[in-house]
C-alpha cells in the first residue's frame, strides 16, 4: 500500500446493488485509463484559488495538474486507483452518489486532507465522475470549514465557477447539518 493514498469509506443506510459492479467498473476503468488509452482532458474549474472541482478526465492529465502546482488529489469514486500514487497525494472516498451515501462521515478527514495541501504550499483537485455532486459537496463542506460560508452563498459561488454543480438533494442536507453544527449549534442549546 503508497502511504500517498488514503481510502476513506462513507456511512451508509445500505449498499444498493448497483454499488458492487459500480465499484468493480471503476476499478477496472481506472486501470486501463492508467495506460493511456483514452484521451486525457483537464476538465475541471477553480472554484478559490488553488481548489480545483472536476471529472473523472482531469485526475489523468498529469501534464496539466503539474502545471497548476496540484499535489493532492481527492477522488470521490468507489474503486478509484489513483493513476500517479508516486507523483500525488491521494485520498480515495468510496461513494456513490444517491439517498444512501452519508459523506457527511468524511467532511472533517477531507478538509483535513485540503487543509494539507494548502498549509504544503500545494493545490488541490476534487473530482467523481462528472465534477457536479460528490466532488462539489467535498469542495463544499471546505468552503463551510475555511470561510464560514453558508450553503446558499457555496452554490452560487460554485455554480458561478462551474455552472454544472449540483450536489444531490441528500448532499444538500447534510451540507446544512455541517453548517448548522459548526456554527449554530450553540444557538440551538
Amino acid at each position: 500500500m503508497n502511504e500517498n493514498v488514503i481510502y476513506k469509506d462513507v456511512d451508509t443506510n445500505k449498499f444498493d446493488i448497483s454499488y458492487y459492479p459500480y465499484y468493480i467498473f471503476n476499478y477496472i476503468h481506472s486501470n486501463i485509463r492508467s495506460l493511456n488509452m483514452f484521451e486525457n482532458r483537464f476538465e475541471a474549474s477553480e472554484i478559490i484559488n488553488g481548489l480545483y472541482v472536476g471529472a473523472i478526465d482531469s485526475s489523468y492529465d498529469k501534464d496539466e495538474l503539474i502545471r497548476l502546482g496540484i499535489t493532492h488529489i481527492i477522488s470521490v469514486i468507489p474503486g478509484h486507483i489513483p493513476p500517479f500514487p508516486n507523483d500525488f497525494k491521494y485520498m480515495i472516498i468510496n461513494a456513490m452518489d444517491d439517498n444512501n451515501t452519508n459523506l457527511y462521515t468524511v467532511f472533517e478527514d477531507s478538509n483535513k486532507f485540503i487543509d494539507d495541501a494548502f498549509e504544503n504550499k500545494g493545490n488541490i483537485l476534487v473530482h467523481c465522475l462528472m465534477g457536479r455532486s460528490r466532488s462539489s459537496t467535498i469542495a463544499s463542506a471546505y468552503l463551510i470549514h475555511a470561510f464560514g460560508m453558508n450553503v446558499h452563498e457555496i452554490l452560487s459561488l460554485m455554480v458561478d465557477k462551474r455552472n454544472i454543480i449540483q450536489p444531490n438533494t441528500y448532499f444538500m442536507k447534510q451540507l446544512n447539518k455541517y453548517y448548522n453544527k459548526k456554527y449554530h449549534e450553540h444557538e440551538i442549546l
